[in-house]
C-alpha cells in the first residue's frame, strides 16, 4: 500500500457539505426537530420484511421490521394519523413503490429503525419535491422538499402543518398556528404574510 497525500480536485467535486450535526442515535425527539428546522434528514431503515417491499399505503408497523439496518433513505417530515405517530420516509425505490415514492413509518418501538442512525441532508443538493398532496397530510414537510423560492399559499397547507426555512435564501409561508408562537419559530423564515 502507498501511502501519502490526498490531492484533491475541485472538478470531481459531486456535493458540498454546508453544515452537520450530531442526533442523538435512537432520540426521535431529536430527529424531528432536525426535520422540522433544518431539512431531510439522511438515515438507515431496515427493508428487509416482505411487508416494507410490498407497502402501498397507511402507516407502516410490523414487529418484524427491526434495527438490522440495510438501506439509506431519507426522513422528510412526520405527522400523526388517527392518533398514531409516523414518520414520513422518502425511498428510492421509484413512484411506483408505496405511496408515490414514499412510506408512513410508525413512530413505535422505533419501527424499522428510522432514529438509529441519522444525518442531517445539506441545502445545496436538494432537488426532490414532495407531492402536492403531502403538503396537506403531513405535520411536517420540510421547506427543502418546495422549490427554491416557492412561496406556498396558505390553502396549501394544512391547518398544523409546519414548513421550516431550511434555507436562508428560500422563502416560506410560516402557517397561521405557528405566527403566535416563540420568535425561534420564525427566525427562519423569509416571508411572514400579515393575512
Amino acid at each position: 500500500m502507498n501511502e501519502g497525500f490526498c490531492h484533491f480536485k475541485n472538478t470531481t467535486t459531486g456535493a458540498k457539505l454546508d453544515f452537520y450535526m450530531n442526533i442523538m442515535k435512537g432520540d426521535a425527539s431529536e430527529l424531528k426537530q432536525a426535520i422540522a428546522f433544518y431539512g431531510p434528514v439522511s438515515i438507515l431503515i431496515n427493508t428487509q420484511p416482505k411487508s416494507f417491499k410490498f407497502y402501498g399505503s397507511g402507516i407502516y408497523y410490523d414487529p418484524a421490521c427491526t434495527h438490522a439496518l440495510d438501506h439509506a433513505a431519507l426522513a422528510v417530515g412526520y405527522g400523526v394519523e388517527k392518533g398514531e405517530p409516523y414518520w414520513l420516509i422518502k425511498n428510492s425505490w421509484s413512484k411506483a413503490w408505496g405511496d408515490q415514492g414514499y412510506i408512513k413509518i410508525a413512530m413505535k418501538n422505533d419501527n424499522c429503525g428510522v432514529s438509529a442512525t441519522v444525518v442531517p441532508q445539506s441545502c445545496r443538493s436538494r432537488t426532490s419535491v414532495v407531492p402536492q398532496s403531502y403538503l396537506s397530510r403531513a405535520s411536517v414537510v420540510t421547506q427543502s422538499y418546495l422549490s427554491r423560492a416557492a412561496v406556498v399559499p396558505q390553502s396549501c397547507l394544512s391547518r398544523d402543518a409546519v414548513v421550516p426555512q431550511s434555507c436562508r435564501s428560500r422563502t416560506s409561508v410560516v402557517p397561521q398556528s405557528y405566527r403566535s408562537r416563540p420568535q425561534s419559530y420564525l427566525s427562519r423564515a423569509a416571508v411572514v404574510p400579515q393575512s
